[in-house]
């Protein structure tokens, strides 16, 4: 067989075709997104150290915590919710905060250690804490 021709006449041009439409069809799908990326990034850029690196380790733990464990729809992170966090260099530490699955509260403790462009972490330790009764919610400034 002879190198660069097609196995059956037509194949090249049609695999040609498949590969450019696909490619096409993956930047149309990939662009959105790859815009909001960068708009995201460019808002967390904005924002005060301390808050940045607090908004990146709750998308964070929020994702981790639905890969992981059987709260599969965590929609809110609130690191703040029951006690202050603590910022120290890349590492962000909320002791007293509080996640929310399908329309419950739960109690929350995570380390947090980011690069060092507070953009993305490197490591990531969390525990689950107990149900957080819906007469508390107010208190902690919790919604439904």
């Amino acid at each position: 067989m002879r190198q660069g021709l097609p196995l059956a006449p037509g194949w090249g041009l049609k695999l040609g075709m498949r590969h450019a439409a696909l490619c096409l069809a993956l930047i149309l799908i990939a662009g959105p997104a790859l815009a909001a990326a960068d708009k995201m990034q460019r808002s967390l850029e904005a924002l005060e150290p301390a808050t940045e690196m607090m908004e990146v380790c709750d998308i964070a733990v929020s994702a981790k915590i639905s890969a992981e464990t059987s709260y599969s729809q965590v929609d809110r992170v609130v690191a703040d919710a029951l006690k202050e966090p603590v910022a120290d260099g890349d590492i962000f530490t909320a002791t007293g905060g509080a996640f929310r699955d399908h329309g419950h509260w739960y109690g929350l403790r995570f380390i947090c250690t980011l690069a060092p462009d507070h953009l993305s972490t490197q490591s990531l330790r969390y525990a689950v804490g107990n149900e957080i009764p819906e007469s508390r919610w107010e208190e902690f400034g919790l919604w439904r």
